[in-house]
């Protein structure tokens, strides 16, 4: 009679032992083929864990060698900024010393000029207050009149 699951023929027995045996022979086949395919199942499971292992490790290698390489990245980026803020800092600073100068610079020309014009005032009232003294129609004053005359001549100002 053949059995239902493995198709193999059984074997009238011929008493309780010869049954137990082939009972067992059948059982261990039957074992040794479950054993052999589960065998199979994990060597395959195996394979793809192992093959997922290594993609895993291939991706935490890549992975770090990125976060390696940003780390470099953000430290260059550090040191050039930091070299950056200090050119910075050097071309303020200059541009400082030098409104400073400038500003001393311009307060001294502007002080010059004062005084310049603060002496050209005072020459010129010192002139007028000779031409005063001089009386009309005199010889001096006539010649003090044209040499006014050529100096406003000379330097293009209209007198009078």
């Amino acid at each position: 009679m053949p059995c239902a699951r493995c198709s193999r023929q059984w074997i009238k027995p011929k008493s309780q032992r010869e049954s137990i045996e082939a009972l067992t022979r059948s059982s261990s086949e039957a074992l040794f083929d479950t054993s052999r395919h589960f065998s199979e199942h994990v060597d395959a499971g195996l394979s793809k864990i192992k093959g997922i292992a290594d993609q895993v490790s291939g991706g935490a290698i890549e992975l770090s060698t990125l976060g390696e390489t940003f780390g470099v990245a953000v430290d260059q980026f550090s040191r050039s900024n930091q070299a950056l803020i200090s050119s910075l800092d050097r071309i303020e600073s200059s541009l400082e010393s030098s409104t400073v100068r400038s500003d001393e610079q311009l307060a001294y020309y502007v002080n010059q000029a004062r005084e310049i014009i603060d002496h050209s005032m005072m020459s010129q009232k010192t002139l007028l207050e000779e031409l005063r003294r001089m009386k009309p129609g005199s010889k001096m004053l006539s010649c003090a009149v044209r040499g006014v005359m050529r100096l406003g001549r000379r330097h293009k100002v209209r007198l009078g």
